[in-house]
């Protein structure tokens, strides 16, 4: 594990308020950002990011990332106006399972029947 988040900014990430864009840069050497749909920090201290779209640029970058060990941008704006610039190490994409299913199912509750989670990421704070 990297860098340990200290507690404002895990409180800012859990905050359903916040915007968090996340970007990657892909195989071609351009960046994609994109407003995560939902991020949260796990009790291990690595940040959870759900993709819904399988054929996205973000996930096509994404996977790139995790393949080659690239790095990871996140921004986070907070309601009350903080801003964070974080790098992440992609760790892990979840794709199937217990964790993957019951997260499916709170995906589906939020977003309706039409909604499809494709990965659940795993990301370590480089900086």
């Amino acid at each position: 594990m990297a860098e340990k988040l200290p507690e404002e900014i895990k409180k800012i990430i859990n905050d359903d308020s916040t915007v968090a864009v996340l970007s990657a840069v892909g195989q071609d050497g351009n960046p994609y950002a994109q407003v995560a749909h939902k991020i949260a920090v796990k009790d291990d201290g690595r940040i959870t990011v759900h993709q819904l779209l399988e054929k996205s640029q973000l996930q096509k970058n994404l996977v790139y990332s995790i393949w080659f060990s690239k790095k990871v941008s996140l921004v986070l704006a907070a309601k009350n106006g903080e801003r964070y610039h974080l790098y992440l190490k992609p760790y892990q994409a979840v794709i199937a399972g217990r964790d993957f299913t019951k997260e499916y199912i709170k995906v589906l509750a939020e977003y309706g029947d039409d909604a499809d989670l494709s990965t659940i990421w795993l990301f370590d704070v480089e900086s």
